[in-house]
């Protein structure tokens, strides 16, 4: 029953009960009294709450004009206080994620910008060795194989680069569809280290290795398991030769298996290790940059361990020792 039809129907009685009660004329004026102070409460408490809905409304057509630093304000403690206090936990919450989007936009754009230039860069120069060598200008036939090798080399570093643009994508829109079966991480890292071996060789590398010999268990997808590991170890080859070593261990923690991949090189600055794993995160000297040179790397290296049920983690010292952590959980 509504606040008017209670006091029309509360009125009504005690009208009613002037008339058919049997009563002295003191009796009846009490009633008349007490009908009236009704009357007004219920008039003043609809006025006061029609107030306060003017001022709610009033303060929400200013936050849908784009203010999302005010908040409903009103002096009322009764049925409408949890409402405006929820209002607030809304607009608390839309606040966020409108500083959420301002940032996402920012790394946005500087990853595009990134990207443009990756990709720029070796079709400028694709390019320009196709037209020397349509014009003829390289000398002699060892020279034009050389351009070629070159052409071939550059092809296969952008061909690198779109196809991880495109993976992260389908990664993001949970297109990618992995196939979980049971692997022996032990031996898919070993498997992974012997395909860099040449590389390590050709830098004149310390490889140091840390692998239990039994079996280490886990639910994963294997190609995604390989890209994690290659991502890791191909960045500190590039990035850590400097330090003049390598690792890669593997343990047992609790109810987890932990595989580190560490080197002595250059590693991150202490501004940028609270970052680098956020989406589309690209800091000058960030690893993530390192990785592939336009911020996938750990994009897709995070994503692929998260869908893992794991985590991927990073402490870094500078010369010393910086060690990239995949998590994932034991069978």
């Amino acid at each position: 029953m509504t606040e008017k039809r209670f006091l029309a129907m509360t009125g009504l009685v005690l009208i009613l009960a002037l008339f058919l009660l049997d009563s002295n004329h003191v009796t009846r004026q009490i009633i008349l009294i007490l009908t009236v102070v009704i009357w007004l409460f219920f008039i003043l408490k609809s006025r006061h709450e029609e107030r306060i809905v003017d001022i709610v409304n009033e303060q929400l057509s200013d936050v849908l004009n784009g203010n999302l630093n005010r908040r409903i304000l009103v002096d009322s403690k009764g049925k409408y206080s949890d409402f405006v206090v929820r209002v607030n936990e809304l607009i608390d919450k839309l606040q966020d994620e409108a500083i959420k989007n301002k940032q996402y936009e920012a790394s946005f754009k500087r990853v595009m910008s990134n990207i443009s230039h990756d990709i720029r860069t070796p079709l400028t120069s694709i390019l320009g060795y196709a037209e020397a060598l349509k014009d003829g200008l390289a000398e002699d036939d060892e020279e034009r194989e050389k351009y070629r090798e070159i052409m071939v080399m550059k092809a296969r570093r952008l061909k690198k680069l779109v196809d991880k643009l495109f993976f992260l994508a389908r990664l993001e829109a949970g297109e990618e569809e992995l196939d979980f079966k049971v692997y022996d991480l032990a031996e898919v890292t070993r498997e992974c280290i012997i395909d860099f071996l040449p590389r390590i060789n050709k830098e004149d590398l310390e490889l140091k290795t840390e692998i239990p010999e039994q079996e280490c268990l886990i639910y994963a997808d294997h190609l995604a398991l390989e890209r994690m590991i290659d991502n890791l170890i191909s960045n500190s080859i590039n990035y850590g030769k400097e330090g003049g070593i390598i690792g890669v261990k593997l343990f047992r923690q609790e109810q987890k298996y932990v595989l580190q991949v560490w080197d002595k090189g250059p590693g991150i600055t202490e501004d940028k290790l609270p970052h680098i794993f956020n989406r589309l995160y690209v800091g000058d000297k960030s690893v993530e940059r390192q990785i592939s040179g336009s911020g996938l790397g750990l994009a897709i290296t995070r994503r692929l361990i998260e869908k893992h049920n794991g985590r991927i983690t990073v402490d870094s010292k500078p010369y010393e020792k910086t060690i990239f952590s995949l998590h994932f959980p034991a069978i």
